[in-house]
């Protein structure tokens, strides 16, 4: 799929990051991370390599169309949920790079995980969006709806160990 300048395609997320691009992606996660809690991501690939390996993991990738280099992502996951027996998805990380923000990058990266979550079985779709992001619009054309309220209790470090 194209949109504007840039390439969506549909990766597999563990080879992606072993791809020539690696310091590419290494970046934009990193960007993903800062923009979201001021500190890089710290994926915990061997858990997304076992979701991969299930079956159950979506990466997408978009790419600019005249470079090739990475320049957003969107990652989704499925599980059986616990409390209706039916499959759901997961928007799990989402992200594009600041320059090419604003032109239907992002909303593209969604849509083509969630045509592959569908296909896969999926009855419906969460996701958890920070109050900062202010995607409500976009998420509403998406055909998303408000449905309740997350709510996170922090411990103190050292806690918990």
């Amino acid at each position: 799929m194209i949109t504007n300048e840039a390439t969506i395609t549909c990766e597999t997320f563990p080879l992606v990051m072993v791809s020539k691009y690696t310091d590419k992606w290494r970046s934009l996660l990193d960007a993903e991370g800062i923009e979201i809690r001021g500190r890089p991501l710290e994926l915990n690939y061997e858990r997304y390599k076992a979701i991969y390996k299930d079956g159950r993991l979506i990466f997408i990738a978009a790419r600019d169309a005249a470079t090739g280099e990475p320049i957003g992502y969107s990652s989704h996951y499925l599980y059986d949920d616990l409390h209706w027996n039916e499959r759901v998805g997961c928007d799990d990380l989402w992200y594009v790079a600041k320059t090419w923000r604003r032109q239907g990058i992002g909303t593209a990266l969604k849509l083509a995980g969630h045509e592959i979550m569908l296909a896969r079985g999926a009855k419906r779709i969460y996701d958890t969006v920070r109050h900062e992001a202010n995607v409500n619009g976009m998420m509403q054309e998406l055909g998303f709806e408000p449905w309740g309220v997350r709510w996170v209790k922090i411990f103190p470090d050292g806690s918990g160990s």
